[in-house]
């Protein structure tokens, strides 16, 4: 079985637990959210080729993500919580190439050269965690499942050089949070990581949320994601997605 299967077979087992929680009086937490993420992009890119900086050689702008996440947890202790998350994360940009240049994909993109270039790195967040704590301080630890889906391309006189990146990644999660009681406010530190032989990837969270209603509310914070590849996909990229982010959610 492989782990997207192994996944959906989980997300669909908790559906099904629903009506059993709920014929038991059982209390069941939803959450749902979107927000949008004002990120910089930092770092070089290399794909059969030479180190490519994303802003001096392929000209990438600052940009917005946009998210969707839901959360469900309950009482049950032997059966992990599941957040699912869905982030759009690209740049883009277009220019003149300066300096000596650079190689992707075995083509050489000299100076003078006119180009526009585009770095997707979507990806769906499968969440599986337990509660250790859960009162002033709340403490989550799990694991993640992250599926990329994006592509790096570099198009010059209509000719486009384009490299797929679709890769299935496991992490690490945590998460600490602290209530400001009797305030809403509450502060929020949460993660993913993984470090590999092929790669170092890294999601980071830091927030403030406020709640003023059981109902709903706002968080506000800086987001800051890694992408290193050394030799998976056949990529050789230290990428840094980093910003100030705003979500709204609903609690029920």
């Amino acid at each position: 079985m492989d782990i997207r299967t192994f996944i959906f077979r989980t997300f669909l087992s908790g559906i099904l637990l629903l009506p059993t929680l709920a014929n038991s009086a059982m209390l069941v937490e939803a959450e749902i959210g979107v927000g949008a993420w004002f990120y910089d992009t930092v770092g070089n890119f290399n794909h059969q080729g030479t180190y490519a900086d994303v802003d001096a050689d392929l000209l990438l702008d600052d940009d917005t993500g946009s998210v969707s996440y839901i959360t469900i947890e309950h009482p049950l202790p032997s059966i992990p919580n599941i957040r699912l998350k869905k982030l759009n994360l690209s740049a883009s940009g277009n220019g003149t190439v300066t300096g000596t240049g650079f190689t992707f994909g075995g083509v050489n993109y000299t100076s003078g050269d006119s180009i526009t270039t585009e770095l997707i790195l979507d990806h769906t967040d499968v969440t599986l965690y337990y509660k250790i704590l859960d009162n002033v301080i709340d403490v989550d630890l799990g694991v993640t499942v992250m599926m990329l889906n994006g592509s790096a391309e570099v198009t010059r006189g209509g000719v486009s050089n384009r490299k797929m990146i679709d890769t299935t990644i496991p992490l690490v999660h945590y998460k600490l949070g602290i209530s400001f009681l009797p305030t809403a406010f509450r502060f929020q530190f949460d993660g993913n990581h993984m470090d590999m032989s092929d790669g170092y990837f890294c999601s980071l969270d830091t927030k403030i949320i406020y709640q003023p209603d059981a109902f709903y509310g706002v968080e506000v914070g800086y987001r800051d994601e890694k992408f290193k590849f050394d030799g998976k996909q056949g990529l050789y990229s230290d990428v840094d997605f980093e910003g100030p982010f705003v979500n709204l959610y609903v609690h029920f």
